[in-house]
Formats: C-alpha cells, sequence, structure tokens
C-alpha cells in the first residue's frame, strides 16, 4: 500500500514538472525535443492511469473482502 502511494505521489510530481516545463520553458523549438518531451509526457501520464488503476482495483477487493467477512459473522 505504501508503495502504491509511493509510486503515485511521483507521478504526481513528475507530471506537475513536465508541465511546468512546458509552460515556462519554451526556448526548445526543436521538433525532435519537443517530440521527446511529448513522448515522456505520454509516458508518464499512462504510468499515472496504470497506477490509479491498480489502486482503484485495490481499494475495491478490499471493500468487498470485508463487506463479506461482515456477512459471514
Amino acid at each position: 500500500m505504501f508503495h502504491n502511494a509511493a509510486a503515485f505521489c511521483c507521478q504526481l510530481f513528475d507530471t506537475i514538472l513536465l508541465l511546468y516545463d512546458f509552460i515556462f520553458f519554451r526556448a526548445a523549438y526543436d521538433p525532435v525535443v519537443v517530440m521527446m518531451r511529448v513522448y515522456w509526457m505520454f509516458g508518464v501520464l499512462s504510468g499515472l492511469a496504470v497506477t490509479t488503476a491498480g489502486g482503484i482495483m485495490v481499494n475495491h477487493y478490499v471493500s468487498t473482502s470485508v463487506s463479506f467477512a461482515d456477512c459471514d459473522t
């Protein structure tokens, strides 16, 4: 559980840094640099989506297993 939270926070921090870089540092107009940044942003957002989906699945599993445990007593 701690690992999932740490991975989510690190990826979210990386997304914020990349967006900050996109907005305030527009000095690089080279198409290779622009494509590299877009590819990097897509990769970070994909990882963030996978980590979020994993957290939702773990939360759903834990909440349903707790409700089944309550029904057994």
